[in-house]
């Protein structure tokens, strides 16, 4: 890795400190490409459906609740359950990649962070 680094530094004669700019984006790309999530592992796909079923759970309780539904200890306890998850779920749908049209998966993880930013982020 270092020494294809070094053969596009020299490559494009990059001063110094361009350089030094150059490997540092390098090394965030590689850092980010390794935290960025493929959307068919299985724990992925478990992680949508509670979501999901969380959601169903939210659709139902939200209407109770103008109803002046009494509170209860269980009903607590799902709200923070609900609030925690959905707090959690917001970095891992940002940092899951999305499948092209031809099967892979985008693993650029710019590429993946400005797809969702552009269209789950809003609803999220």
């Amino acid at each position: 890795e270092q020494m294809i680094i070094d053969k596009i530094i020299r490559k494009k004669r990059m001063t110094e400190r361009s350089a030094k700019i150059f490997r540092g984006k390098r090394r965030l790309n590689f850092m980010l490409h390794r935290m960025t999530i493929n959307p068919n592992r299985s724990w992925r796909v478990w992680w949508d459906v509670v979501s999901a079923l969380l959601v169903a759970y939210e659709a139902v309780v939200i209407p109770l609740q103008f109803i002046e539904l009494a509170a209860t200890t269980p009903i607590d306890v799902m709200s923070w359950i609900v609030r925690i998850f959905m707090t959690l779920d917001l970095p891992i749908s940002l940092f899951t990649r999305y499948t092209l049209p031809d099967g892979r998966t985008q693993g650029n993880p710019w590429m993946v962070f400005r797809r969702y930013l552009v269209t789950w982020c809003i609803l999220d």
